[in-house]
């Protein structure tokens, strides 16, 4: 019982560890843009809205961390399958985020490097991070379940 315990809360730490790492990459591409205000010159709507986006995001990356670390802690998979139970959750969000974004590739537009930049950040963000958690809270409830 007592392994049960902490295997979740191997899972569950290492998915708020996840969400803090996308929350600080997506706070840092957000404020590297060129087109924001820097913090000389400070638009306070500006700041607000990163802060604000930044909050969101770590709320939902959090959501869906603790969901596979819970899911693979305590299913006790191999890393295969921490990996694969990662993927398929952040695939599915990633097509969920994006559904709206992929008719907009089609269309002529000065944005495409935008989009594109979005869309690799989603991917690595969701699918592959996820799935590296998955990995990650099975090799750590591995050496717990000993």
């Amino acid at each position: 019982m007592k392994n049960i315990i902490f295997r979740a809360l191997a899972g569950l730490l290492l998915g708020i560890g996840y969400a803090v790492c996308i929350g600080a990459i997506t706070f840092l591409l957000f404020s590297l843009t060129p087109d924001s205000a820097g913090w000389m010159i400070p638009n306070y709507n500006d700041i607000g809205a990163k802060v604000l986006l930044t909050i969101y995001v770590v709320l939902f990356a959090a959501a869906c961390g603790v969901v596979v670390g819970l899911l693979v802690g305590l299913s006790g998979v191999g890393k295969a399958g921490g990996g694969i139970i990662g993927a398929v959750i952040g695939s599915g969000v990633f097509l969920y985020v994006m559904r709206d974004s992929w008719s907009a590739l089609t269309m002529p537009t000065s944005l495409h490097r935008d989009l594109l930049t979005v869309l690799i950040f989603f991917l690595l963000g969701w699918p592959v991070g996820l799935a590296l958690t998955g990995i990650a809270v099975s090799i750590a409830a591995g050496k717990l379940k000993r």
